[in-house]
């Protein structure tokens, strides 16, 4: 039912109670006036109104209650679908909040498991940066011994033929100061037969 229909169905109600009202309001002034004498009740206007007043209900009280019932069912529908909706949101809000609540317990423990795992994570590169620290640490040391063995060889080997050369020098400027001749041919003879024995 449209706006128009339920204002013009108002209007109508409220022509009715009007005209209700004019006639009872005759009714009552035709009583209170002095009685005209009338030989039979049908000659009386009074009866007439009265009698159209009760077929105009009777005629009207259909249309009218029609009216009158399908503005309180409009109503009615309007109330309980007001209801339905305030019913649906109050689901939906009652929903949102579990959701809400349970994204929130989620995040918590979300949280808490994303802490555990950076520190397991730390913890673990720490360990690998420290194993590693300690493989490069060894190897760095092995270098360092190799190259101070080598530099002690080859320390000892430059001290061994300075040796050897300052004995030999040594030995040169002795010989030369304390043999004469013929010792040195002695002894170049004996340091031959030496050589060949060994050899």
């Amino acid at each position: 039912m449209s706006l128009d229909q339920v204002n013009s169905g108002k209007e109508f109600i409220d022509m009715t109670q009007d005209a209700v009202v004019n006639v009872t309001d005759s009714l009552i002034s035709d009583v209170s006036l002095p009685a005209h004498e009338y030989a039979v009740f049908y000659e009386n206007p009074v009866f007439w109104v009265g009698l159209s007043f009760v077929l105009v209900v009777l005629f009207l009280a259909k249309p009218i209650g029609k009216v009158a019932k399908q503005m309180l069912q409009n109503r009615v529908d309007g109330i309980i679908k007001q209801i339905n909706d305030a019913a649906n949101l109050k689901d939906d809000a009652q929903k949102l909040l579990v959701e809400y609540e349970r994204k929130f317990v989620n995040a918590d423990a979300e949280a808490n498991a994303i802490l555990q795992k950076s520190a397991k994570e730390i913890e673990l590169l720490k360990k690998e940066s420290l194993e590693k620290l300690k493989a490069e640490m060894a190897i760095k040391e092995k270098e360092a011994d190799e190259r101070l063995k080598a530099s002690q060889t080859e320390v000892m080997n430059e001290i061994v033929n300075m040796t050897s050369d300052i004995t030999i020098k040594t030995l040169k400027t002795v010989l030369s100061e304390k043999l004469n001749d013929k010792m040195q041919d002695e002894l170049i003879e004996k340091s031959i037969k030496s050589i060949s024995k060994a050899v």
